[in-house]
C-alpha cells in the first residue's frame, strides 16, 4: 500500500526541486497530460517554490512606480490568458481569492473586473461574435484603437476650474514599437491619475493596443470570458454581477458557438466554460440564469442547438480516422449535391426523383426485398434524414455530380451479398455515425479535447440542476452518452470523457430511468466496467483466491470455513493483539505474507506484463508499485458509484437480481484484492457495491458466497491490512453486517476472528491520519466515533458476536495499559501534516486525470489516504519527526531517546472514541453490563494512572474521552461500580503521593522543587524521576474524570454519587484528598515565591540549596530559552522560573480540579443544580439530606476548618507565605459555601459553624491583624511593619464576610434545610437567625479593629467598601433579629405561628417603636426581613407551627389532615412544595407524625377550640420535642453564645459614625455611594431625632467649608492663585465629599434633608460661592482652560437643583393632601379598571408616601412589587411588568350611612382582577371587609394626621443670581460632570418664562452653541433642546399645545384604539407632564 507521495510523484519533485531554470523549462514541457498519482498539495511545495520564485521574477517590475514588468513583451496576450487560466482554477476548485488579504483580495479583483466589463455591446459592433471575426483593420470602428478616459482629479490636486481631466490617444496600435506598459507611464508623466483609476487606464489601454490584431484580439476576448467565470466562482461582486451577466450575454456567448471558424477552438471552450459559471448563479435568487440558458441553447428539444452539438462532438469521439467508412468519399458528394442551391437545374426534380425513386420506394417494398426489414427500413430513414438538410449546410459549394449520388443510393440497395450487407454495419446509428464524420473532417473545430472538455463539463452542470436535468431528458441525450460509455478510445485522454459521460448519466437518471433502461445501459456499464478491469489485470495480476465452494448442509459449511481458516495466512493471536506501537514503517506481516497464486481473470489475453506485473503473477503475490491510471481509477469510480445507487433503485429491482451472475463479481474481487493498486476510494466503492447489494437481496447472498466474492472481501479486510482512511475503516462494521446475514456468513465471519484484527487498527500508528477529524467536520465525525457506532449496529443486528467483541474491545484496553505501564515506551506525539500557510489553500489534486487546461472536480469522491491523500507524510518520515520532537540534549534524555516513541494518547483517544460510541449509540444498556460484567472497568480506569503518559494528559482530550465513557457506562447500566473502582484507584495514586505531606526538614524547601532538584535535566517527562509529579498528573486525571460523571442532572445518578462518595472508601478518599489540597496550595504557594522577583528574602536558607542544584542543571542543558529575556531578571532567576513554571502549572491546575470536584459535591450533597441558567428563578429547594449527604458535607467542612487554620510544619522564612496561602484558603469557603449567584447552602454554613471552622475564621484574621501575636491587633493596621500580603488576605477575608452577614442573601436563599431527612428522622435543625446573630456579633467586634484606621495603600477602597458593607449588614440584621424575637414572644404567648401580612404589621411597628423608630423606617428595612416574617417560629424548636390558613388550602384539595401537616411541617408552611410532597409522598411516610395534630372535625375552628381546651396542642408539642428524635452530632460543638449583638455597642458605634464616614471620605472619597448606604442605614435604626441631628451636623460642615473657600475667594491675592486655590487645597477636596454625601442623602430622604438646608446659611453659602467661583473664571479664562474645573462645583449645583425640586415638590404635595385620602389603587391594563390593594398594603404605602420615601416594597400573593412613587408606577420585581398606581380623592364629608355605601361601593370595584403579569389581585372576600374596615379608620387617620410640611422655593431674585452665575460657566466652560449639573438647573429654573428670556438675554443660548467637544455628555443634546424650547414657550403657545393634546386624547380614534383612554383617571394621568408643566394654562384649557 502506497504512504505519503506516490513514487511516480516522487520522482518528479525530485527532479523539479533540483533542476536548474533551462532544465526546468525541459522538464515543465514534457507535461501535456498529467497522468501521475495523486497525493496531498503540501508534498509539492519546494517545486511550487521554485516556480514562484520564477514567477516572481518574472513580475517584478523594472522600477517600483513603474508599468514595465520583466516579462513584458510586444506579443503579451498570451502570458495574461494563462495568468487567467491558472486563477480560474483557483477560483473554482477552493477559496483562494476568499482567504485572500482584504488589499490583496481587492487589487485582484479590480483588474479581474475590468477585465470583464463590457465593451460596448453588439449595438456598437463589439459584440462577442463580432470581435471574433477576421475582419480588416479598416472595417473596425475607430474608437476599438482609441483611448478615451475622463476623470475628476482628487479633492487634494484639484484645481478651479480644472476638475474634469480628459485623457484621448487615437490610433494605440501604431506605437508597435512600445508595449502597453510604455505608453502607460509616459500618460502618467503628462496626466496625474488618481492611483484608483490607474488600473482601468491601463486595462483600456492594453485592449485599445491590442485590439487591432486578430490573434491578440482573439486573446482579449478569451481572457474576458474567463475573467467573467473567476469573479462568478470567486463570490466577490454579487452586488455587481448583474453588470457582469447583461441582458444579451448569452445570445453572444452562443453566437460564438455557432461560429463556423476553425481557429476560435479556444474562444468556444471559453464561452462554454463561461455559461457554466453562469449556470451557478441559479443559486442567487435576485439573478437565476438557467432558464435562459436552456431557451437559448434549445438544451430541452431534440433538434436544439446544444442537442445537436452534444451529438455532432460524440460522433466524433466514437469513431476515430481510421473508420472503414472515412473512404466513402462519394456520400460527401452525394449529400453536397442534396445541399446544393436552388438554382441548380437538378435542385428539384432531381432530387425529389432521387428520392422518391430510391429511398421512399424501398420504404414500400415488398417484404422479400432485402431492406425490408425494420432495421434497415431505420437505415434509408436515417440516410433521409441526412440527405434532407438545409441548403446552408457548410458543404453546399461542393461540385455536382449525379451520378454520385445515384450511386450513393445504390449502396444503400446493395445485395445482401455485399460487404456492408451486415445488419451490424447498417445499422441505423453506424450510418448516422458515419455521414456525421464525413460532414466534418479531422480539423472540425469539435476534433478539439479542449472544447470537447469544455462541453462536457457543461453538461454536467447543467444536468446537476433539476431544471437542467430535465431539459436533457427531454432532448434525448442518453443514447449519445451511452454511446460514449461503449466507446473504447484509443488514448488514455479519452478515459477522461468517458467518465464525464457516466457522471452526466448519474446525474439524468435521478430524474428518468426510462431511455437509460430502454438502451440497456446497466449491461453497457458492466461491460465498460469488465473491459477496464480486464485492462488493469495487465499491470496487476494478483487476485485473492476463493474458497472452494460450499456444500449445501451446514456441516460442510464449517468444514469449508476450517478449511479456509486453516489455508490462511496465519493471524495474529488474540492474547498478543500483535501490535507493534514502535512501527512506523513498512507493511505489516499480514499484508507482506505471499498469497496463493490464483488463475488469469476470464478477460481477454493480456498484453506483455511489465517485469513487475510479471514477477507479481509468478508468485501470486500483489505488485505494490504500479498504481492504476489517475484517468481510469476516475473513470471506475463513477461506475461503480452509478451501480452502488442503481442497486438500491426499485427501478432495476427486477435486473439487479441478475446483476452479480456475468462478470461483475470477477471485476469486484480484482478490485477488492488490489487495494494498493487502485487506491483506498476504489477498494471502498467496490466493497460497498457487494455490501449494498447484499442488504438489498438478501436472499442472494449465498450466490456471492458461492461464487467467493464474499471471501474475498473478507481476507481483504480481515488478513491483509485495509487502506488507511476515515471512509473505510469507518465502514467496516456496516460491511460485516452485510456478510452476516445468513448462518453461513456468520460462521465464516467467527472463524475469521475478526474483531482481533480488526481492533488492532485502533493502536497502530499507519492508521492515525485516518482517526484524526477532518477541519470544519462536525465533532462526533471522527473515525473512531464512526467505526464504534458501526460496530454497536453490528452488535446489535447479531447479539452473539457482544461477548466476542466486548472481549476483544477489553484485551484493546489492557494492551493500552501495558503500552503505559511498560518502561521501553514513551509517549509522544503523532506528527501530523504539515500547517497550511496563513490565506493558502491546500487541497488534493483532482479525483481524476485528463488532457485538458481544466479539471472538473464534478463529484465528491472519499479521498485517498493510501495514495497519500491522509498519509501526511511517509512513515519514516513520521517516525523520525516523533523521535525529533521528544528528543532533547540533554545527557538524562539520552535514554529516552531510545526509547520506543509510540502515539500513547492518540491511541488512547481514539480507542475510548470508539468505545464510547459503541456504548452509548443508543439508550440500552446491555453493551454496559456485559463491558462491566466481563471486568473492563479495571483496565478503562486503569488508563487514567498509566505512568508514561505525558503531565499534561488530564487536559487532554483522551482524558476526557475516558471520563465520558465511564459516564456512559454510570447513566446507562446505572453501574455504582464505576465509582467505586475509580474510587479505589484514585486512592491507590493519593497512597502514591504520601511523600508530598511529609515536612522537608530544616531549612525547608518545597517537596516537588526538591524532587525536581534531584532529578537529571529533563527529567519531568520521566516517571521514575519525578514520581510524585506523575502521581499528581494521575491524580488530576481521576479528579477530572469524577468531575465529568457526577456532573449530571439525574437524580438517581446524583444519588449514587452521593451514596458512593458517602461510603467508608469515599470518605476515606476525601480524607486524603482534603490532605493533597492542603499541601498542594502550600506547593503552589511556595513555587510562586521562588517564581516571583524579591519573593523571599535574599538572605534565606530557604530552598537556597535546590535551587543551586538547579543551576547546576544549566551548564548541561543546553535547550535555548523559550521565553524571551528579561534585563530586569537575572540570567539565573529566568532559568528557575523556565524550570519551576511547569510544575508550578500543574500543581495550580490540580487545586483548580479538587476546587471544582469539591464544589460539585457540596451541589450533590444540598441538592442544587449543577448549572443555573442566566435569569433563572430557583425556588426554596429544602430537599431532604440523605446521610450520606451530610457525611460527605462534614468531610468538606473539615477541609475548609483545616484549610483555614492550617499552620506549616516547616520552616517559613517569610509571613507572606502564609498570608498568601490563607488568601487563597478564603477563597475556597467562599466557593464552598455559596452558590454562582453568592447565595448560602444552609447545610454547609450549618456543618462550618458545628466543627469550628466559623471559629477558626476569625481566628485566622486575629492572627494576621496582629502579626502572629508580636502586636495588639487594634495595632495591626497601622503598624509600620505589616507584612506583605496582609493586604490581598484581609481583602478576600472581608469579601468573604460580607457574603456570610448580608441578612437578604441567608434568609432569601433556595437551598435551605428540611424538617426531615430521607430516614424520616428529624434533621439536625439550623436557625439561620441565631446564625444571623451569631455570625454579626464576630463581625461586628471584627471590622471595629479596621474601622477609622489608616487605609492601605493600594487596597485601601476596596477594604473600606467592603468594611461599609459589612456594617450596613450588621445594622440591617438588628432590625430582622428584633422582629423575630417579637414573632417567636407572640408566637410563645399562644397566638398563630403564621401570622399574616395584617398581624405583622403591628408587631413590626411595636420592635419598632421599642428601638426608637417611626413605621416609615421600619418600612425600609422592612423588605429585607421579609424572608423573616414567611419563616415563621423559631426553626429551633421541634415541629414547625402549621398555617391554618395554608393547611385549609391543602384539605380543600382534598388531601388528609394528617398528611396535610406532615407536609407543611416538612416544607417550612410552603404550599406549593408541600402539594408536590404530597404527591410523591402518598400518606402515611412517617407513623410516629400521626399524633402532631389530632384530626379536627369538618367544622375546623370548633374542633380547634376543644383540642386546645384539651390541652392536645400543648401535649403533641411536648411528644414531638424529644431527644430521640434529633439526636445531637457526637461531632458537634456546643454552640451557646446565639445572643445577638448588644444594642448598647451599635449606640456607641452611630453616635460616632459620622465622623468616621467623613474622615473615610478624606481619604478615600470613592467610597462615598457605600458611605451614603451606611449613613441611611443608621437612621432607619435610630430614628428621626438622630436622623435630624446627624444631617445638621453634616449641614454645619458643609457651611465651615463653604465659607472657608469663600474667604478664599475674597483674598487680596491675583485671580489665578485664588482659582489654582479652589482646586489644590484640603479644605476644596473636604468640601467636595461633604456636598456630594449631602446630595446624596437628599435623595434619599426629601424632606429632612431640605428642612435642614432651609434652617441653615447653606443655600445662601452655596448660592454666594457660584457666583463667586463664575467671576473667577470670567477673570482668567486661559487658567481656567488648564486647571480643571474644581471637584466641589459639580455637587454644589446639583444641591441647589436637588433643593429647589424638592422645594416644588413638597408644595405640591401639600397641595394633594388636601383633596386626597389615604386609599391607594393600581390599574389593571387588561380590563381596564383601578383595582385596590389590600389593608396593610394599602397603609404600608400610604405610610411610606407620606413619609417621603422614593418607593416601598409589597408582598402580594408571593409576589414583590416595588411601588415607585416619583413615576407612580407598580414594578412586578419577577417579570418586570408595571402598571400605573394612584391615590385616591378624599370622601365627601356625609353621613356615616352615605359613607359606608360609598365604600362599599368602592370595594366592590376592587374584585379579584387578573393582571396581564399573571398575578392576581387578592380574592374579593378577603379584600371587601378589609377595604370596609380600613376606610373609617384612614379617614379618621387624614383628619388627625398633621399636613405635610413645606419648603420654599428659591426667590427670584436668588433665581436671576443663579442663572447668570450658570451661563458664567458656560461661556468659561467646565468639565463634563459640571455642565450636566449645570444645565440641569437652567432646565429647572427656565420653567417660568421670564427666567428662559432672561437667560436667552445672558447669552445662554450663543454659549449653549458654542460648547466643545470635551465637554459632551449622554444626554447633552436632550437637555440642550429643552432650554432652547423654554425660551420659545410662552403661554400662549403652552396653552395652544396643551388644547391640541387634550383634543388628541378625546378623539374618537384614540379612544378606539385604547379602550383605557376612556377611563377618565387614566387619561389625565396620562396628561400628567402638560399639567404639570403649567397648571394655571391646564386649568385655563381644560
Amino acid at each position: 500500500m502506497l504512504k505519503g507521495k506516490p513514487p511516480d510523484c516522487k520522482a518528479v519533485i525530485e527532479r523539479l526541486k533540483n533542476c536548474s531554470e533551462a532544465e526546468l523549462l525541459t522538464e515543465l514541457k514534457k507535461f501535456e497530460t498529467w497522468n501521475l498519482g495523486k497525493c496531498e498539495l503540501f508534498h509539492w511545495i519546494e517545486p511550487l517554490d521554485v516556480l514562484d520564485t520564477v514567477l516572481e521574477e518574472a513580475a517584478s517590475r523594472v522600477r517600483p512606480d513603474g508599468w514595465l514588468l520583466t516579462c513584458d513583451m510586444p506579443d503579451y496576450a498570451p502570458v495574461v490568458l494563462h495568468v487567467l487560466n491558472l486563477i480560474y482554477m483557483f477560483s473554482k476548485r477552493s477559496n483562494f481569492i476568499s482567504r485572500l488579504s482584504s488589499d490583496r483580495r481587492e487589487a485582484l479583483v479590480v483588474r479581474l473586473y475590468h477585465l470583464a466589463e463590457s465593451w460596448g455591446g453588439r449595438e456598437n459592433g463589439f459584440g462577442l461574435a463580432d470581435c471574433c471575426r477576421d475582419v480588416p483593420v479598416s472595417s473596425l470602428s475607430p474608437s476599438a484603437t482609441t483611448l478615451h478616459f475622463e476623470y475628476y482629479l482628487e479633492e487634494g490636486d484639484a484645481r478651479p476650474g480644472a476638475a474634469l481631466q480628459v485623457i484621448h490617444l487615437p490610433s494605440v496600435d501604431q506605437h508597435s514599437d512600445q508595449t502597453a506598459g510604455h505608453v502607460m507611464e509616459r500618460l502618467l508623466t503628462t496626466h496625474k491619475v488618481p492611483q484608483s483609476k490607474q488600473v482601468m487606464v491601463f486595462t483600456y489601454l492594453r485592449l485599445a493596443k491590442l485590439f487591432s490584431d486578430y490573434q491578440s484580439r482573439l486573446c482579449c476576448v478569451q481572457a474576458r470570458l474567463q475573467a467573467i467565470s473567476i469573479l462568478i466562482y470567486s463570490h466577490t461582486v454579487q452586488d455587481t454581477v448583474h453588470t457582469l451577466v447583461y441582458a444579451g450575454l448569452l445570445e453572444e456567448l452562443v453566437e460564438i458557438l455557432e461560429m463556423p471558424e476553425k481557429e476560435l477552438v479556444e474562444i468556444k471552450a471559453a464561452a462554454l466554460r463561461t455559461l457554466t459559471s453562469i449556470t451557478h448563479l441559479e443559486r442567487t435568487p435576485n439573478l437565476p440564469k438557467l432558464n435562459t440558458i436552456i431557451e437559448i441553447t434549445g438544451a430541452n428539444t431534440f433538434h436544439g442547438f446544444l442537442p445537436q452539438m452534444v451529438r455532432s462532438c460524440i460522433s466524433y469521439l466514437t469513431m476515430g480516422v481510421d473508420h472503414p467508412l472515412s473512404s466513402w468519399r462519394v456520400v460527401r458528394s452525394c449529400i453536397s449535391y442534396l445541399t446544393m442551391g436552388v438554382d441548380h437545374p437538378l435542385s428539384s426534380v432531381s432530387r425529389g426523383r432521387v428520392v422518391r425513386s430510391y429511398c421512399i420506394s424501398y420504404l414500400t417494398m415488398g417484404v422479400d426485398h432485402p431492406l425490408s426489414s425494420v432495421s434497415r427500413g431505420r437505415v434509408v430513414r436515417s440516410c433521409i434524414s441526412y440527405l434532407t438538410m438545409g441548403v446552408d449546410h457548410p458543404f453546399s459549394s461542393v461540385s455536382i455530380l449525379g451520378r454520385m449520388v445515384r450511386s450513393c443510393i445504390s449502396y444503400l440497395t446493395m445485395g445482401v451479398d455485399h460487404p456492408l450487407s451486415s445488419v451490424s454495419i447498417l445499422e441505423w446509428r453506424v450510418v448516422r455515425s458515419c455521414i456525421s464524420y464525413l460532414t466534418m473532417g479531422v480539423d472540425h473545430p469539435l476534433s478539439s479535447s479542449v472544447l470537447t472538455t469544455a462541453l462536457f463539463s457543461f453538461l454536467y452542470h447543467l444536468a446537476s440542476y433539476e431544471t437542467g436535468g430535465e431539459a436533457l431528458v427531454h432532448c434525448g441525450m442518453m443514447e449519445s452518452l451511452l454511446a460514449v460509455v461503449s466507446w473504447a478510445g484509443r488514448v488514455p485522454d479519452h478515459v477522461t470523457f468517458v467518465t464525464r459521460a457516466v457522471r452526466v448519466i448519474d446525474l439524468i437518471t435521478n430524474i428518468d430511468m426510462t431511455a437509460f433502461q430502454a438502451h440497456s445501459g446497466l449491461h453497457k456499464f458492466v461491460e465498460r466496467l469488465e473491459a477496464e478491469v480486464n485492462i488493469c489485470r495487465r499491470e496487476q495480476p494478483y487476485q485473492i483466491p476463493a474458497r472452494s465452494t460450499a456444500p449445501a448442509d451446514g456441516a460442510g459449511s464449517s468444514a469449508a470455513a476450517a478449511d479456509a481458516a486453516a489455508a490462511a495466512p496465519p493471524a495474529a493471536s488474540p492474547e498478543s493483539m500483535d501490535v507493534d506501537p514502535a512501527a512506523s514503517a513498512g507493511p505489516s506481516a499480514a499484508a507482506a505474507a505471499p498469497a496463493p497464486a490464483t488463475a488469469p481473470g476470464p478477460s481477454a489475453a493480456p498484453a506483455p506484463a511489465p517485469a513487475a506485473a510479471a514477477a507479481a503473477a509468478a508468485t501470486g503475490a500483489p505488485c505494490g508499485e504500479v498504481t492504476c491510471l489517475p484517468q481510469r481509477s476516475a473513470l471506475l469510480k463513477s461506475m461503480l458509484n452509478f451501480l452502488k445507487k442503481a442497486i438500491q433503485d426499485p427501478s432495476f429491482s427486477d435486473s439487479i437480481r441478475h446483476l452479480m451472475e456475468g462478470s461483475l463479481p470477477n471485476s469486484l474481487k480484482h478490485i477488492i484484492s488490489n487495494a494498493e493498486y487502485y487506491g483506498a476510494s476504489l477498494f471502498l466503492l467496490a466493497i460497498d457495491v457487494v455490501t449494498v447489494y447484499a442488504f438489498q437481496e438478501p436472499s442472494l447472498l449465498s450466490s456471492l458466497q458461492d461464487n467467493g466474492l464474499t471471501d474475498v472481501v473478507l481476507h481483504a479486510l480481515i488478513v491483509k491490512e485495509v487502506p488507511a482512511t476515515r471512509e473505510v475503516l469507518s465502514s467496516l462494521p456496516n460491511v460485516f453486517s452485510a456478510l452476516c446475514l445468513n448462518t453461513r456468513g456468520l460462521e465464516a465471519f467467527v472463524a475469521a476472528q475478526p474483531f482481533e484484527r480488526l481492533f488492532r487498527v485502533l493502536l497502530s500508528p499507519e492508521y492515525l491520519p485516518a482517526m484524526r477529524r477532518r477541519r470544519g467536520s462536525e465533532p462526533m465525525s471522527d473515525t473512531a466515533t464512526k467505526l464504534g457506532n458501526a460496530m454497536d449496529e453490528l452488535m446489535r443486528h447479531q447479539p452473539s458476536l457482544r461477548v466476542a467483541a466486548t472481549a476483544s474491545i477489553i484485551r484493546v484496553l489492557e494492551k493500552l495499559c501495558e503500552m503505559g505501564r511498560d518502561p521501553q515506551y514513551m509517549c509522544s506525539r503523532a506528527a501530523g501534516k504539515p500547517e497550511p500557510a496563513p490565506g493558502a489553500s491546500v487541497r488534493s489534486m483532482s479525483q481524476e486525470g485528463g488532457s485538458s487546461d481544466e479539471e472538473d472536480d464534478e463529484e465528491d469522491l472519499p479521498g485517498d489516504a493510501g495514495e497519500g491523500g491522509e498519509g501526511g507524510e511517509e512513515p519514516s518520515a513520521r517516525g523520525a519527526a516523533d523521535k525529533d520532537e521528544t528528543a532533547v540534549s540533554s545527557p538524562a534524555a539520552a535514554a529516552d531517546v531510545e526509547k520506543q516513541h509510540v502515539p500513547l494518547i492518540d491511541y488512547v483517544h481514539n480507542v475510548m472514541k470508539f468505545v464510547d460510541a459503541i456504548l452509548s449509540n443508543n439508550s440500552t444498556d446491555d453493551h454496559c453490563r456485559e463491558f462491566v460484567s466481563q471486568k473492563g472497568l479495571a483496565p478503562l480506569l486503569g488508563i487514567l494512572g498509566l505512568p508514561n503518559l505525558p503531565l499534561d494528559f488530564p487536559q487532554t482530550a483522551a482524558c476526557q474521552a475516558v471520563a465520558s465513557v465511564c459516564k456512559s457506562i454510570l447513566n446507562l447500566a446505572h453501574e455504582g461500580q464505576v465509582l467505586r473502582e475509580g474510587l479505589l484507584r484514585l486512592g491507590e495514586v493519593l497512597v502514591a503521593l504520601e511523600p508530598l505531606h511529609v515536612p522537608p526538614p530544616e531549612p525547608g524547601t518545597s517537596v516537588l522543587l526538591r524532587e525536581l532538584a534531584a532529578s537529571p535535566p529533563g527529567a519531568p517527562s520521566s516517571p521514575r524521576s519525578t514520581p510524585l509529579l506523575h502521581a499528581m498528573s494521575a491524580a488530576h486525571a481521576y479528579i477530572a474524570t469524577f468531575i465529568h460523571i457526577c456532573r449530571t442532572s439525574q437524580t438517581d445518578i446524583r444519588q449514587v454519587s452521593v451514596s458512593s462518595w458517602g461510603s467508608e472508601r469515599g470518605l476515606a478518599v476525601l480524607r486524603d484528598l482534603s490532605r493533597l489540597y492542603t499541601s498542594i496550595v502550600w506547593e503552589s504557594t511556595v513555587l510562586m515565591a521562588l517564581c516571583t522577583p524579591n519573593g523571599l528574602p535574599a538572605d534565606t536558607p530557604f530552598a537556597r540549596d535546590d535551587m543551586n542544584r538547579l543551576l547546576e542543571h544549566k551548564q548541561t542543558d543546553v535547550v535555548a530559552m523559550d521565553e524571551v529575556e528579561d534585563t530586569k531578571v537575572p540570567p539565573s532567576l529566568q532559568y528557575q522560573i523556565k524550570v519551576i513554571k511547569p510544575v508550578l502549572a500543574s500543581t495550580s491546575k490540580l487545586g483548580r480540579a479538587m476546587t471544582d470536584l469539591f464544589g460539585l459535591l457540596v451541589k450533590l450533597c444540598v441538592g442544587s443544580p449543577i448549572r443555573q441558567r442566566r435569569g433563572q428563578q430557583l425556588n426554596n429547594m429544602n430537599q431532604m439530606v440523605s446521610p450520606a449527604a451530610r457525611k460527605v458535607a462534614r468531610e468538606i467542612n473539615s477541609l475548609l476548618t483545616d484549610a483555614i487554620a492550617f499552620k506549616p510544619k516547616c520552616c517559613v522564612p517569610t509571613p507572606k507565605l502564609r498570608l498568601t496561602f490563607y488568601t487563597c484558603s478564603v477563597g475556597f469557603i467562599s466557593s464552598m459555601l455559596f452558590d454562582e449567584k453568592k447565595l448560602p447552602y444552609h447545610l454547609m454554613l450549618q456543618l462550618f459553624r458545628s466543627i469550628g471552622g466559623l471559629d477558626a475564621f476569625f481566628e485566622t484574621f486575629q492572627w494576621a491583624l496582629s502579626m502572629d501575636g508580636k502586636v495588639p491587633a487594634e495595632q495591626g493596621l497601622e503598624h509600620p511593619e505589616l507584612p506583605d500580603g496582609t493586604a490581598e488576605f484581609l481583602d478576600s477575608w472581608l469579601v468573604l464576610l460580607e457574603r456570610l452577614v448580608s441578612p437578604k442573601q441567608l434568609l432569601e436563599t433556595p437551598h435551605t434545610l428540611p424538617k426531615l431527612t430521607t430516614e424520616g428522622t428529624f434533621a439536625e435543625p439550623f436557625d439561620p437567625h441565631k446564625f444571623m446573630a451569631s455570625i454579626h456579633k464576630s463581625a461586628f467586634q471584627s471590622v471595629m479593629l479596621l474601622w477609622n484606621r489608616q487605609p492601605l495603600d493600594g487596597y485601601g477602597n476596596r477594604l473600606s467598601i467592603s468594611i461599609l458593607a459589612i456594617l450596613r449588614h450588621v445594622l440591617r440584621g438588628e432590625v430582622i433579629l428584633k422582629e423575630r424575637q417579637a414573632a417567636d414572644a407572640a408566637a410563645a404567648a399562644g397566638t398563630s405561628g403564621g401570622p399574616d401580612a395584617a398581624a405583622a404589621g403591628p408587631a413590626a411597628t411595636d420592635a419598632a417603636a421599642a428601638a426608637g423608630r417611626t413605621p416609615a423606617a421600619v418600612s425600609g428595612a422592612a423588605a429585607d426581613g421579609a424572608a423573616a416574617a414567611a419563616a415563621g417560629p423559631s426553626a429551633g424548636e421541634a415541629v414547625v407551627m402549621v398555617n391554618t390558613d395554608q393547611l385549609q388550602q391543602l384539605l380543600d384539595m382534598g388531601f388528609r389532615r394528617q398528611a396535610c401537616v406532615e407536609a407543611l411541617q416538612v416544607t417550612n408552611n410552603n404550599v406549593e412544595q408541600a402539594t408536590d410532597y404530597l404527591l410523591s409522598h402518598p400518606p402515611p411516610l412517617l407513623p410516629e407524625i400521626a399524633g402532631v395534630m389530632p384530626e379536627w372535625p369538618e367544622d375546623g375552628q370548633v374542633g380547634r377550640g376543644i383540642d386546645m381546651s384539651l390541652g392536645c396542642e400543648r401535649d403533641t408539642a411536648e411528644k414531638m420535642d424529644t431527644s430521640e428524635q434529633r439526636p445531637a452530632p457526637a461531632e458537634q460543638r456546643q454552640v451557646t453564645d446565639d445572643e445577638p449583638l448588644s444594642a448598647v455597642k451599635l449606640d456607641t458605634f452611630t453616635s460616632s459614625v459620622l465622623d468616621g464616614c467623613l474622615k473615610l471620605l478624606d481619604a478615600l472619597s470613592d467610597t462615598v455611594y457605600r458611605t451614603c448606604d451606611l449613613i441611611v442605614t443608621c437612621i432607619q435604626r435610630n430614628g428621626p431625632e438622630w436622623r435630624d441631628q446627624t444631617l445638621r451636623h453634616l449641614a454645619s460642615q458643609v457651611c465651615h467649608y463653604l465659607e472657608e473657600l469663600l474667604r478664599i475667594s475674597e483674598l487680596a491675592a491675583p485671580a489665578e492663585e485664588r482659582l489654582t486655590q479652589f482646586t489644590t487645597l484640603p479644605c476644596a477636596s473636604k468640601a467636595a465629599v461633604r456636598i456630594h454625601l449631602f446630595s446624596l442623602l437628599f435623595e434619599e430622604m426629601h424632606m429632612p434633608c431640605a428642612l435642614v438646608a432651609t434652617s441653615t446659611p447653606l443655600i445662601p453659602l452655596c448660592i454666594q460661592l457660584l457666583c463667586r467661583t463664575e467671576l473667577l473664571l470670567a477673570s482668567c479664562p486661559r487658567q481656567a482652560e488648564q486647571l480643571a474645573s474644581p471637584r466641589w462645583l459639580a455637587p454644589l449645583v446639583v444641591f441647589v437643583d436637588l433643593c429647589e425640586k424638592i422645594a416644588v415638590a413638597s408644595q405640591r404635595r401639600a397641595a394633594v393632601a388636601q383633596i386626597t385620602g389615604h386609599q391607594w389603587r393600581w390599574f389593571d391594563l387588561g380590563s381596564g379598571k383601578w383595582c385596590g390593594y389590600p389593608s396593610a398594603n394599602n397603609k404600608t404605602i400610604d405610610d411610606a408616601y407620606w413619609a417621603g420615601e422614593n418607593q416601598v416594597q409589597i408582598v402580594t400573593g408571593r409576589r414583590k412589587y416595588n411601588i415607585i412613587f416619583n413615576t407612580m408606577i407598580q414594578v412586578n420585581e419577577e417579570t418586570n411588568n408595571r402598571r400605573p398606581v394612584m391615590i385616591c380623592l378624599a370622601d365627601r364629608p356625609a353621613s356615616t350611612s352615605t359613607a359606608t355605601s360609598a365604600t362599599t361601593a368602592s370595594s366592590a370595584t376592587t374584585t379579584t382582577t387578573a393582571s396581564a403579569d399573571g398575578s392576581t389581585a387578592p380574592p374579593a372576600q378577603q379584600q371587601q371587609p378589609a377595604a370596609a374596615a380600613a376606610a373609617p379608620a384612614q379617614t379618621q387617620q387624614g383628619q388627625d394626621a398633621p399636613a405635610p410640611a413645606t419648603v420654599d422655593c428659591l426667590t427670584d431674585s436668588q433665581c436671576s443670581e443663579i442663572l447668570s452665575a450658570c451661563v458664567g460657566l458656560l461661556a468659561a466652560g467646565v468639565d463634563a460632570d459640571t455642565l450636566q449639573a449645570v444645565l440641569r438647573l437652567c432646565l429647572r429654573l427656565t420653567r417660568q418664562h421670564s427666567l428662559a428670556v432672561r437667560f436667552a438675554e445672558l447669552g445662554g443660548i450663543r454659549h449653549l452653541l458654542a460648547l466643545r467637544q470635551a465637554s459632551s455628555f449622554a444626554g447633552l443634546n436632550t437637555l440642550a433642546t429643552f432650554l432652547v424650547r423654554h425660551t420659545m414657550e410662552d403661554s400662549a403657545t403652552l396653552r395652544f399645545t396643551m388644547e391640541k393634546v387634550g383634543h388628541g386624547f378625546c378623539a374618537p380614534a384614540t379612544m378606539a384604539n385604547n379602550t383605557n383612554y376612556r377611563e377618565f383617571h387614566y387619561m389625565l394621568r396620562t396628561m400628567a407632564p402638560a399639567a404639570c408643566r403649567a397648571p394655571d394654562d391646564f386649568i385655563e384649557v381644560a
